[in-house]
Order: structure tokens, then sequence, then C-alpha cells
């Protein structure tokens, strides 16, 4: 999952798409940088090697959730309070951008590997990147990501780092849908949206 792969390049998420969603899908798939698999799980914190990649820290929540709301349309800050704390089975990494964060993306671990989710990010390139970011900070070699079906940049770039999608469903809303954007490039997980 490199920044700026084709498949990014090719697609053009429609503006909106990720928070207006008609459904979800899941793609799993392995890691493509197998370099830190024989390192196994880390318990202790680590840094992603990506550039403009760094470990979450409690000074980031505003930002964060600032960015949530924008992408999603909801003030979910209780629940990122507690979504993105770090733990032995939880990881959150950031995008610093030039004008502060751009991104973020937490990793959890599952029974088989784990998954990443939410992915905010102003673009498929920054999403790769957190995504594989967030793997490596938890030591992830298999793992889900949960997409919007309207993301078509992100769910090619997926498929063409060899995910394959697992699991669809369609996203129900009861009133006005909210009015988020594109930068919601992954849900946290299917059943909390």
């Amino acid at each position: 999952m490199e920044r700026g792969s084709a498949p990014c390049r090719r697609a053009q998420h429609r503006a909106g798409g990720g928070a207006g969603a008609a459904g979800q899908l899941r793609a799993v798939g392995l890691r493509r940088d197998r370099q830190h698999a024989a390192a196994g799980r880390r318990a202790s914190r680590r840094a992603p090697a990506a550039t403009g990649l760094r470990a979450w820290q409690p000074r980031d929540a505003i930002a964060v959730a600032a960015l949530d709301l924008a992408a999603t349309g909801h003030g979910r800050g209780r629940f990122l309070e507690a979504w993105t704390v770090e733990s032995q089975a939880r990881r959150t990494v950031v995008a610093d951008g030039p004008n502060g964060i751009a991104g973020f993306a937490t990793a959890r671990l599952c029974r088989s590997g784990g998954k990443i989710g939410p992915v905010i990010a102003p673009d498929c390139a920054t999403a790769l990147a957190l995504i594989a970011g967030a793997a490596e900070a938890l030591g992830l070699e298999r793992i889900a990501v949960d997409v919007p079906q309207s993301n078509t940049p992100l769910l090619a770039a997926l498929m063409a780092a060899g995910f394959a999608e697992t699991f669809r469903t369609a996203r129900m809303i009861r009133g006005t849908p909210p009015a988020g954007s594109a930068s919601l490039q992954a849900v946290a997980t299917l059943e909390l949206g």
C-alpha cells in the first residue's frame, strides 16, 4: 500500500460519499510491508515508520474530534475518547499536515488479526498510509477495513493490494442523513459506523 498508488489516482471518491454511502463493505487482507512480521505483536508503543505519521497523543483529542465531526456529521467526542485510548489491544496513529492533524486511524486486535477504523483522511493516499501505519503500530499482519461502498479509490487500492471483500451490508439511517464528507475513508466498524 503505497502513497499515491495508481488505484488512488484513477478513481475519484464522490464528494460526500463517505458519510452518505448506500452501503459498507469489509475488505480483508495482509499488510504488504511484511518486514516487521518476524517481530510479532508489539507490547510497547511504536511510532509508525511512514513519514508524517506518529502515535496519537492525548493532546490530539480535540483535533481528532473535529476531523471526525467533519467526516461523519456526528459529534462523537465521548466515543472517540474511549476508542482512541492506547492499550495492548488498540493503537491510534495520526497524519500531520501543514495545518495540524490531517487524518487519523485506529487499529484494534480481533480474534483473527485486527481491524482498522475509523480512517479519516483527506485522500486515498493518506488513508492507505494511515491504514499501514496503524497496522504496524499494533504489529498486525491480517487486517480488515470497513469501507463505504462509494469510496471507490480506497476499495480499488485495497483490492489491488490483495484484499478481498468478505462482507457487505446496507447502511440504514433513520431520518435525514448526516452531512459528512469524503474524508470518512473507513468506518470504525460495521456495527458502530
